[in-house]
């Protein structure tokens, strides 16, 4: 099986990139499936109280491109500050993907919640306001392949003229 490992930003999309909506914008029903695309792909709407909560440090996104299945595999992990008392991370993650394992900065293993655009992480213990903790989920799938890049978004999985693969997000 080939392999290639990249540092691509492919799962969890940055919520600390997330700029804020118009505020003379209509509330968006976020959770319904024809907006599911639009929260992962939008980084113009407005952060959800759960993103609010914390301040993202630092990611460190690790991939690993399976060719021939077309599919990733990989861990991104958030070090992040609380700005207010904090029980459960939530997290934007792309559905398309299974979560293998969620643990904390000491490889203690999480409980989480995951639906088609979110995850939510249950800390072992509330933090506090001000506190730093890392989190890493470690995840595996096939992603989207887009239908007409560069303008849809996915993965490309060609191959150059000497047979060499050639992968664009």
């Amino acid at each position: 099986m080939k392999s290639i490992r990249r540092l691509l930003g492919l799962a969890l999309i940055p919520a600390a990139l997330m700029g804020c909506a118009n505020s003379t914008q209509a509330p968006l029903d976020l959770g319904s499936a024809e907006l599911r695309s639009k929260r992962l792909m939008d980084s113009g709407l407005p952060l959800s109280e759960g993103l609010a909560a914390y301040d993202v440090n630092h990611y460190t996104i690790r991939t690993t491109l399976l060719i021939e299945e077309k599919a990733i595999e990989g861990s991104a992990s958030v070090l992040f500050r609380t700005k207010q008392s904090l029980a459960v991370l939530e997290l934007d993650f792309d559905g398309n993907y299974v979560i293998d394992r969620i643990v904390d900065g000491d490889g203690i293993e999480l409980a989480y919640e995951q639906t088609d655009d979110q995850l939510f992480v249950t800390l072992n213990d509330a933090l506090q306001p001000d506190t730093e903790h890392e989190v890493t989920v470690t995840y595996h799938g096939v992603p989207i392949e887009a239908e007409r890049p560069p303008w849809g978004g996915g993965f490309v999985w060609e191959s150059t003229p000497s047979g060499e693969p050639w992968i664009a997000t």
